[in-house]
């Protein structure tokens, strides 16, 4: 599938995603670049830090809250979470997660890469943390299933095409928060 994004500075990106799942989530580096200049969510350091404690989450969190809105989950790749539950206070104990994170939901995908550029690192990140009420998937055209029995019948293969049109957009941007950076 590929998912094109168009930036407010009119340039379109092209990338290829494995399911509809990440369209919401992955821009398309150009996209992501601008979206970054606009809303600057940058753990410190400017080429991205390790998480050492849950202070970005609360931030993404208590910016939401700021801004009028009800995060409804956090999402980040599998990296993220087992970084996230490996910190350690000072006794060498395993740090609980605030109070202030509950009833914010904490999801793990592998649709959330972990080779995003972040100053000279190119293992960098991204946490998001929203009210995904607030996004919409529209549906330009139902999936399309096309069967190419001709083009493999030569080796007794069945090839099969799907398409798909659809689109992203967000209600209320300042119900999303995205922090970059993470190592």
């Amino acid at each position: 599938m590929t998912r094109t994004r168009q930036g407010d500075t009119g340039q379109t990106g092209s990338t290829s995603c494995g399911s509809l799942a990440s369209l919401p989530l992955i821009a398309d580096a150009s996209a992501r670049h601008q979206e970054h200049q606009r809303h600057p969510h940058r753990l410190h350091g400017a080429n991205g830090a390790a998480l050492t404690n849950h202070d970005p989450l609360v931030d993404a969190v208590g910016t939401l809250r700021d801004n009028n809105e009800s995060p409804t989950a956090a999402i980040f790749s599998p990296r993220t979470g087992r970084a996230l539950a490996k910190l350690k206070d000072t006794t060498n104990q395993p740090l609980s997660v605030p109070s202030y994170l509950d009833g914010v939901p904490r999801y793990e995908t592998n649709q959330v890469p972990n080779n995003l550029t972040q100053g000279s690192s190119s293992l960098a990140s991204d946490v998001f943390v929203g009210d995904w009420r607030q996004l919409y998937v529209g549906v330009r055209t139902q999936l399309q299933i096309t069967v190419l029995g001709e083009r493999y019948a030569d080796t007794g293969q069945v090839g099969i095409l799907a398409g798909f049109r659809g689109d992203v957009a967000v209600a209320r941007p300042k119900a999303f928060h995205v922090t970059s950076g993470v190592l």
